[in-house]
């Protein structure tokens, strides 16, 4: 007789926080995969000033970074709020968007509000835009790292079903149905991890440098 899906794969059981303070409230992976991403990208554009292969100088690093951060943040919040389902519930809860312990970020919503934050920031500094944005898109991939890993943790963006053996059951893709019936599916938030985070990495600082 077969093994039940459960006893032939991994069953996800990762809880998302790393510290919890309540049902809702605590430290999550997401959060700390966001601040570890900003700080990896402020230590990468210091560096990239103090070799002389940058037009923004040090002393602005941390200025710009705070314009990126509110960029992605606002963007990624409101496109999530905006081209998904969470405008539907405006008149009953006008403050849902405020919630963003519930989570709802779109990575479409925080790449146009990097470029608005872009635009805003070449204008103040008087750097040109594009180069701005090559600068910032060297670094993006270790954000990009670190949030698939995280989107692993949080047992969401899994991958089409399959049965290779490194397959891994995420009880959340079927919510209600027991988890011996649950089928495996591909871990793909790992291969974007490798290809879209540490490989991408990887060939932009070689290109750069």
């Amino acid at each position: 007789m077969p093994l039940p899906l459960a006893a032939a794969y991994w069953v996800h059981n990762l809880s998302p926080f790393l510290v919890r303070f309540s049902d809702t409230i605590g430290i999550r992976y997401y959060g700390l995969a966001y601040v570890l991403g900003f700080l990896a990208a402020v230590w990468l554009l210091i560096r990239y000033a103090r070799a002389g292969r940058s037009q923004l100088p040090e002393a602005q690093v941390w200025d710009f970074i705070m314009a990126i951060m509110l960029g992605v943040m606002l963007g990624g919040r409101l496109g999530s709020y905006l081209l998904y389902d969470g405008w539907r519930t405006f008149p009953e809860d006008p403050f849902a968007i405020l919630r963003v312990w519930d989570g709802g970020m779109a990575s479409h919503g925080g790449f146009l509000g990097v470029a608005a934050a872009l635009g805003w920031f070449a204008w103040r500094s008087k750097i040109p835009y594009l180069h701005l944005s090559d600068l910032i898109a060297s670094t993006t991939s270790v954000g990009l790292l670190l949030g698939r890993l995280a989107n692993f943790i949080n047992g969401e963006l899994w991958g089409k079903i399959t049965d290779v053996a490194w397959a891994v059951i995420f009880p959340r893709s079927m919510p209600g149905v027991p988890v011996a019936l649950v089928p495996p599916r591909h871990p793909s938030q790992l291969y974007e991890a490798v290809l879209e985070g540490a490989l991408l990495l990887a060939f932009s600082q070689w290109r750069f440098w």
